[in-house]
């Protein structure tokens, strides 16, 4: 199985342009799958796309720049739809685009996660908070816009999305919204399909 997991959690600063540097890095991945799945090795064998958390979403959008090469997809707990306590408001919407230019980069967003299990393997957990780069403050004005575009990106495309996939979700998470899992499961364009809850 090939895995397309990613942890975007750094890219606070990087805001401005969001949507285009994932695909960007959707296709940069997806250069480096093609390579593994046409390898010697793994030549005839069945080839799968993995994405969880937001990895689910640039794995969505690897569909798209190359619909017929893999044999389907796996999704855990992706973020196709922002939960309503992460979601900026329209208002804020509204109010920060207009005014964007100027505060992009400030960190406005209340973190509403604070005291939520951000991630939900130990392991993983350990990992990341260990990492002294990690960006620790509040939702920056640009992350915040620019992760709102992709997931409505990613939901104008979903009955677009024609090969077979397993979308999975544990009932504990709670950073992804299951409306995503279920807005795939009933708008995809393949028969091929299965939600695990």
């Amino acid at each position: 199985m090939i895995s397309a997991c990613y942890v975007i959690r750094n890219l606070e600063s990087c805001a401005e342009e969001f949507v285009l540097l994932v695909v960007k890095m959707a296709a940069a991945s997806l250069t480096f799958f093609k390579e593994m799945r046409d390898s010697d090795v793994n030549k005839g064998l069945p080839t799968f796309l993995f994405g969880e958390s937001m990895g689910g979403g640039v794995t969505f959008l690897m569909h798209f720049q190359d619909p017929k090469g893999w044999d389907g997809f796996i999704f855990a707990s992706p973020l196709f739809k922002m939960p309503d306590l992460m979601r900026p408001t329209r208002l804020e919407i509204i109010g920060f685009s207009l005014l964007r230019r100027f505060v992009d980069t400030w960190a406005l967003f209340p973190d509403r996660f604070k005291g939520k299990r951000v991630v939900g393997d130990p392991i993983k957990g350990a990992t990341i908070f260990r990492n002294p780069r990690r960006y620790t403050g509040k939702p920056r004005v640009g992350t915040m816009l620019e992760l709102s575009r992709m997931v409505d990106d990613i939901c104008m495309r979903m009955d677009k999305f024609n090969a077979p996939f397993l979308t999975l979700r544990g009932t504990a998470d709670e950073i992804t919204a299951p409306e995503g899992n279920q807005a795939l499961f009933e708008m995809a364009a393949t028969p091929d399909r299965t939600l695990k809850p």
